[in-house]
C-alpha cells in the first residue's frame, strides 16, 4: 500500500491508529507523548496504567479515546546515547513491533511519526533514515497504508545536503525568464541541458505592436467613377518596426490538397490512452501489475480503476509515478505524460524536481517523495 508524508498534527490526524513513542512506564512524560496523553483524555492514563511496564522495544495498544483514531499503539523508544549503545537497531525494532500489532489488528492505515526524534535526542537526520528502513519494505510487501507524519519539514532540512543541487535548480528556475519557446524538459538529446533555452527570441518586446483599438484605421479606396471601372491599387502598408517580422499573407493550400476528415472522423482516429500505453509498457517490461503499481506507491483500487477504464485520466502525480515505477527516460515519460495530457515544465519545482531525478538515473519513489516534500510539492503516487 502507498507509504506517504504528511506534516501535520499526529493528535488530530485521521487515522485508523497511530503510532505514541513512550518509555518503559507509559508515563507521558513529554514530548509526542505527552500531546497524546492531553488530547486523548484521562481515560488513556488509566488504560495506560493498566498496560505498564512495558519492555522497551515491544508495543502495546489502547483506544483513542477522544482523539480522531480508533487505537493507540504505544511503544517505549530507546534514548540516544552517542550511538555506541546499539540505539539505531534498538529504535528500528520499535517500528517492527509497531508494525506487527497494527497488521494483527487488521489497521488499514497507520500514522507514526519520527520515532525518537524528540525528546529522547536522536539527531534527525538518523532517525528518518531509522524509519525509512524499516517502513518502506514494509509498504512494498503489506497492504496496510502507511503515513510518516511530519511536525515540521525542519526535520528533512537537516538531511539535505543530497538536495543541494536540487535547490539550486529550482531557483534558476523561479528566477529565470518564462520563454515560450523553451526547449522541452524531456527532448532526447544527449548530455545534461540547461535549464533554460540559451536560443535568443526572434523578436524584440520594444517592437511590440499597438494594441488594436489604438491603431490607425487605414483608409478606404475612394469609389470609382463609373460603375465597373477598375479600382484604384491599395495604398500598401507603412513599414514593419524596427524588431517586427512582416506578416505574411496566408498561402492557400494547393488543389490537390487531401480534404480534411471531418470531427466525427477524426474523434474515431484517436492515439491510444494513458490507460492502453500504461498496460502496453507494464507487459514490454515484464512486469506483474502488482510490482508496477507498488514501485509507483499507487492503491491497488486505483490501479483497478485505471486498468477497467481505457479513458480514464490520472492526475499527473500518479502519472509521473508509473513513469518512475517503468523506470522510463526522460523523452519515454515525456511520451506517457502526454497520453494523459500533460507535459513536464521549467516553470514547475516539481517538474524540475522529478526531471533531476530521471537524469540521475535514481528511480527510488520514496527518495523522490523526500524531495518533494522538502521542497513543498505534491507527492507522488496516490
Amino acid at each position: 500500500m502507498p507509504f506517504s508524508i504528511v506534516r501535520a498534527d499526529l493528535t488530530a490526524f485521521p487515522a485508523d491508529a497511530i503510532v505514541c513513542p513512550t518509555d518503559s512506564w507509559l508515563s507521558g512524560s513529554g514530548g509526542t507523548d505527552a500531546a497524546i496523553r492531553q488530547a486523548a483524555g484521562p481515560r488513556l492514563e488509566r488504560a495506560c496504567r493498566a498496560l505498564a511496564p512495558c519492555e522497551e522495544g515491544g508495543a502495546v495498544l489502547t483506544r483513542g479515546y477522544r482523539l480522531p483514531c480508533r487505537w493507540i499503539i504505544h511503544t517505549p523508544v530507546p534514548r540516544w546515547e552517542g550511538g555506541g549503545a546499539g540505539e539505531a537497531a534498538r529504535l528500528a525494532g520499535c517500528y517492527r513491533s509497531a508494525l506487527e500489532l497494527a497488521e494483527k489488528k487488521r489497521v488499514e492505515h497507520l500514522a507514526i511519526p519520527v520515532l525518537g526524534a524528540g525528546s529522547m535526542g536522536f539527531p534527525g537526520d538518523l532517525a528518518l533514515e531509522i524509519a525509512n528502513s524499516v517502513l518502506r519494505p514494509f509498504s512494498l510487501t503489506h497492504e496496510t497504508r502507511i503515513t510518516l507524519v511530519v511536525y515540521s519539514r525542519e526535520i528533512y532540512r537537516l538531511s539535505l545536503g543530497r538536495f543541494e543541487e536540487i535547490q539550486s535548480l529550482i531557483t534558476d528556475a523561479e528566477l529565470g525568464p518564462a520563454r515560450e519557446n523553451s526547449a522541452c524538459l524531456y527532448s532526447a538529446a544527449p548530455g545534461p541541458m540547461p535549464l533554460w533555452d540559451s536560443r535568443e527570441e526572434t523578436a524584440s518586446l520594444s517592437g511590440a505592436a499597438p494594441p488594436p483599438h489604438s491603431r490607425p484605421a487605414q483608409p478606404r479606396p475612394a469609389p470609382s467613377a463609373s460603375f465597373g471601372a477598375p479600382m484604384a491599387a491599395p495604398s500598401m502598408p507603412a513599414p514593419a518596426k524596427a524588431g517586427r517580422q512582416p506578416v505574411l499573407p496566408r498561402k492557400k493550400a494547393p488543389a490537390d490538397a487531401a480534404v480534411p476528415p471531418s470531427l466525427e472522423q477524426a474523434l474515431r482516429q484517436l492515439d491510444e490512452s494513458f490507460s492502453q500505453a500504461l498496460l502496453r509498457m507494464i507487459d514490454q517490461a515484464g512486469m506483474k501489475d502488482s510490482e508496477c503499481y507498488k514501485k509507483a506507491n499507487v492503491d491497488r483500487k486505483l490501479f483497478s480503476k485505471i486498468r477497467s477504464n481505457p479513458a480514464y485520466r490520472p492526475s499527473k502525480p500518479t502519472a509521473v509515478a508509473f513513469a518512475i515505477a517503468l523506470e522510463l527516460d526522460l523523452d519515454q515519460t515525456g511520451q506517457l505524460l502526454a497520453k494523459a495530457g500533460y507535459a513536464l515544465s521549467h516553470s514547475s519545482a516539481f517538474d524540475v524536481i522529478i526531471e533531476y531525478f530521471i537524469r540521475q538515473g535514481n528511480y527510488d519513489i520514496f527518495q523522490i517523495n523526500e524531495a518533494l516534500f522538502a521542497f513543498d510539492q505534491v507527492l507522488l503516487g496516490a
